[in-house]
């Protein structure tokens, strides 16, 4: 749970945290947001005032953590500008469209033809 002065869960932070995620928890969780919510989040980190102490407090919490490391990673959230699926692999803006998709069964339509491309189960 997280406790005024920390970061994020019970990890001690150098002040209290006032980052943009902080005041939209949503927008940079992969269960609760929308895409257009957790692309938002991606950009808004690179400009964030508190991204140094973000990135340091992944690094303690995640010690070793790395993109070809999933198991190591956090999961399901933007941390740092980096959006990680639910196994802990870090995802660019087009891989986190692709995951938005699937997680609303549906497939992208790179033509832009409108077709309906849900996902449907094959009838056995």
């Amino acid at each position: 749970m997280n406790q005024p002065g920390s970061v994020h869960g019970d990890t001690p932070a150098i002040r209290p945290w006032r980052g943009p995620c902080a005041a939209d928890p949503a927008g940079w969780d992969l269960d609760a947001g929308t895409l257009t919510q957790w692309l938002a989040a991606m950009r808004t980190c690179l400009n964030c005032p508190m991204l140094q102490l973000c990135l340091q407090a992944r690094q303690e919490m995640f010690p070793g953590s790395a993109p070809g490391r999933p198991a190591r990673n956090p999961a399901g959230v933007i941390w740092a500008g980096v959006a990680y699926s639910d196994t802990g692999h870090a995802m660019d803006a087009a891989a986190l469209r692709t995951y938005a998709a699937r997680s609303r069964g549906r497939r992208l339509d790179p033509g832009g033809t409108g077709v309906d491309r849900t996902v449907r189960p094959l009838a056995v």
